[in-house]
């Protein structure tokens, strides 16, 4: 098999690169898989890549700043047709057409906008119970009480209800934790921080999603 290439995106002053690069390599390493974990900013580094990882943690004018100062919005908007991209927490956000948290607009890869939470306490932050709402090879949790690690006082809200594979459940509240569209993949939740379910979760991602693509 062809070695593929995951490249993680390294921000300007923000991102949360090493545990999540961690995991990621420790996922590869486990099940021994034809894979290279790259940490870039780099246009010809990402327009190469198999799968691009848009990490957290940051705000969401400053990401998409970042992006369009490095000429990458328009390679992610193109690898969307036929890689896999996957957002996590603010690198979920991104994806959206846009948000409250600032005035850019987002890479508009998914109809839909953030709002900030209706909560008086923000921002949301520690292990939430995540619940399963659609069926899907890559979340195949056996127990339909998980609990992820979450940091965040915004939420992203698709038009399409359909792609939100799993919600967290704040006072009673559902939030998308996990959305998927096609090969677009959106965690709101930290997986690089939320232990084996954190793990699994990537494992799912890469084993089912990536490499059967």
């Amino acid at each position: 098999m062809k070695k593929k290439n995951i490249v993680l995106i390294k921000y300007q002053n923000s991102g949360n690169i090493g545990s999540l690069a961690n995991i990621l390599q420790n996922i590869i390493s486990k099940n021994k898989l034809n894979i290279k974990l790259n940490i870039s900013c780099e246009k010809k580094v990402i327009s190469k890549a198999d799968v691009i990882i848009l990490p957290g943690v940051g705000h969401f004018d400053d990401v998409m700043k970042f992006l369009k100062k490095k000429d990458l919005s328009k390679i992610i908007q193109k690898q969307s047709k036929k890689k896999m991209i996957i957002g996590i927490c603010i690198g979920m956000q991104v994806l959206f057409d846009k948000s409250e948290e600032g005035n850019l607009s987002g890479l508009k890869l998914i109809k839909g906008n953030v709002k900030k939470i209706s909560h008086s306490k923000l921002p949301i932050i520690g292990w939430k119970k995540t619940l399963k709402s659609r069926n899907d090879n890559i979340v195949d949790m056996k127990a339909d009480n998980t609990y992820f690690y979450y940091l965040h006082s915004y939420e992203a809200i698709p038009n399409n209800k359909k792609i939100i594979l799993m919600n967290s459940v704040v006072n009673n509240q559902a939030l998308a934790a996990f959305i998927k569209q096609k090969k677009i993949i959106g965690l709101q939740f930290h997986p690089e921080l939320s232990s084996n379910s954190g793990f699994k979760i990537l494992e799912n991602i890469l084993l089912k999603g990536m490499l059967n693509n």
